[in-house]
């Protein structure tokens, strides 16, 4: 089952220059596949209370036209893969009032007991319950990221609780704002992306910093975020210049 949803922007999902931000677009794409799931019968909040959580660990993304403001567009998404190991693949498309595309995403999830602290395998009868499509988001795989042997720059950020969500964590889309801060020129570039992959190695919590460090190749910024000396997370940004 393809999931459609409609949705009209806030003023706050906009940038400097009136086009949203790519981390708004994200978070927009997130609330669409967690009604989704609501109407699944597979709620979020209601899950998490019970100990099972759903835990986006990859994103990919590529930004084909800018959403401007108050301009409606639609959302679709989907389930589409579950592998042995427990991971499932869910697409989107965003488009606009005139059928042109927007932008198409994938994310990774797993399903993690929070009591256990172990991933729990996704039953049949959850998976059929999405109705999932033969249908995928990329037409060709990419390779993981891997973490750069040295970088340019780096900073410390403060971590604030407003950047936490319900299960503690620092959220998911909050690490491209944790970067922005650290990298000034991202900062202003940030409606420039063309495309993105995120990878979340572990989650950030009980920290009160984290260490951004950041190097270019090509066309390409690699950034990582450190709780001490763990990685967290990796991003390859492509940037329109």
């Amino acid at each position: 089952m393809i999931y459609h949803e409609t949705v009209r922007p806030r003023l706050s999902d906009f940038g400097r220059t009136g086009r949203m931000t790519c981390e708004a677009v994200l978070q927009i794409l997130e609330t669409a596949g967690s009604h989704h799931s609501d109407s699944a019968g597979d709620p979020l909040l209601r899950d998490t209370e019970e100990g099972a959580v759903w835990i986006l660990t990859d994103w990919r993304a590529r930004f084909l036209k800018p959403v401007i403001s108050g301009e409606p567009f639609q959302v679709d998404t989907w389930m589409y893969k579950r592998s042995t190991a427990g991971i499932t693949l869910r697409g989107y498309i965003l488009t606009d009032e005139a059928g042109n595309e927007l932008a198409r995403a994938e994310a990774k999830c797993v399903l993690f007991d929070l009591k256990t602290e172990r991933l729990v395998r996704v039953s049949e009868e959850l998976f059929r319950a999405y109705q999932p499509e033969d249908r995928t988001a990329f037409d060709t795989p990419v390779p993981r990221l891997l973490v750069p042997g040295s970088f340019d720059s780096e900073k410390e950020i403060r971590i604030r609780e407003s950047d936490l969500d319900f299960n503690q964590h620092v959220h998911n889309t909050r690490y491209l704002s944790l970067a922005a801060e650290a990298d000034p020129e991202l900062l202003n570039a940030g409606e420039k992306i063309a495309g993105l992959r995120i990878s979340y190695r572990k989650p950030v919590k009980d920290a009160a910093a984290v260490t951004v460090r950041r190097t270019d190749e090509g066309q390409n910024r690699l950034i990582t975020i450190w709780n001490g000396e763990e990685l967290c997370t990796l991003f390859e940004l492509e940037i329109n210049h």
